[in-house]
């Protein structure tokens, strides 16, 4: 039993790898090829953000399901999806056919997220080391994604970026299917399973999840829109640019990795605080156009912050909810996730073209820091409350 529960750990993280590098390539491909084919600024920021609003909805209805069938079952989905969607994106050379190929990406991403989330919470053995093993996965996925995609754009050409996702995303197909984890499905009906969000929702932490959730997903937001935009405008070639934001998931691991050491910090009351105001603080300094190394810096600390924050959260909700509403609860974070993913692109896109990409830039890092403000004036007041 030991050796079987061993070998599907191996397959659920080898997965997730390989998923997140097919997402890593994405982030660089999407919006360079959507440039390629003469979209305007603010269309590539319709069409990053236009099918998040699917995400946003379909991810609650993912997590039902992962309480619903098993979480299993819906990341194979995910995986497939996201085949289907790089071969659209290799074919498409329009506005509506990119808009379509990226609509079937983001079914991919609203699906794989929460099913992976809880199966990962649901791993037998430390709860905390699995977490944070599983987002180092992710951000190495991510690293080796970003990386290779800048190489292939700069060596090859668009349709070898998005055949070379297509196939990473069979590959995690199939390592789904060796996985052997043993999940015990609710058994309840589809809508049941919905109704466990009004329940949740009454909790405060499950709220403040989904704040955290939209500011841990700032730096793949921009990630996957404008940051690559962002540097190719500074002088940077293509390949660099994939190498720079290669960075952040470097960050990422870096974080993800040490969670499990920083079980008392990790926990602390003012996480969410300090995680959000750097994250803002590395988004300004990345829009600075400063020397490389600033750039570089501001990379690893958004990775570093967002992956702490991303653990945190995840850890809160794992301790707030039973198992049969894991999923739900996992897909409450992706909630927060979706709305950053809609709301960021579309407004870089409108803020880039009024007042410039930098300014843009720097009007999201005050909102990340103003929200890290509220995170720790909502802690000092509950610790008051406490106290008294």
């Amino acid at each position: 039993m030991q050796a079987e529960d061993s070998v599907g750990i191996r397959s659920f993280f080898a997965s997730s790898l390989l998923w997140n590098v097919a997402l890593g390539a994405a982030f660089i491909a999407v919006p360079l090829h959507a440039r390629e084919v003469g979209l305007a600024d603010a269309q590539i920021g319709l069409l990053l953000a236009l099918p998040v609003i699917l995400q946003l909805c379909l991810s609650l209805a993912a997590g039902a399901l992962a309480d619903q069938l098993g979480g299993k079952m819906i990341a194979a989905l995910a995986c497939l999806l996201t085949a289907l969607g790089s071969i659209a994106f290799w074919l498409a050379e329009t506005f509506i056919s990119l808009l379509f190929a990226q609509l079937v990406l983001v079914l991919g991403r609203a699906t794989f997220w929460p099913a992976t989330w809880a199966l990962a919470s649901k791993l037998p053995g430390d709860k905390l080391a699995h977490l944070g093993r599983m987002n180092a996965c992710t951000n190495a996925g991510q690293i080796l994604g970003t990386s290779a995609s800048g190489l292939i754009l700069a060596w090859l050409s668009f349709g070898g970026a998005f055949i070379s996702m297509s196939v990473m995303a069979m590959l995690a197909l199939w390592l789904n299917q060796r996985v052997r984890i043993v999940e015990t499905p609710s058994g309840k009906g589809f809508g049941a399973t919905m109704a466990s969000y009004p329940i949740l929702l009454r909790d405060r932490r499950l709220l403040r999840s989904i704040a955290c959730g939209a500011v841990s997903a700032l730096p793949i937001a921009l990630s996957f829109s404008f940051f690559p935009i962002l540097l190719t405008a500074q002088g940077y070639a293509v390949a660099i640019a994939g190498i720079l934001i290669a960075l952040r998931p470097i960050g990422s691991i870096s974080g993800s990795l040490l969670a499990a050491r920083l079980r008392r910090a990790l926990r602390h009351r003012l996480t969410p605080c300090v995680a959000a105001i750097a994250v803002g603080l590395a988004i300004a300094l990345s829009a600075s156009g400063l020397a490389p190394h600033y750039v570089a810096l501001s990379m690893l600390v958004l990775g570093l912050a967002s992956s702490l924050l991303s653990v945190f959260v995840q850890m809160e909700v794992t301790d707030a909810t039973p198992l049969e509403m894991r999923g739900a609860a996992m897909a409450l974070i992706n909630v927060g996730w979706a709305l950053c993913l809609l709301c960021v692109p579309m407004s870089m896109g409108w803020l880039s073209q009024w007042l410039g990409m930098p300014s843009g830039f720097y009007v999201i890092a005050v909102l990340a820091i103003a929200v890290g403000l509220v995170f720790g004036w909502r802690s000092s007041a509950a610790l008051s409350v406490t106290a008294a």
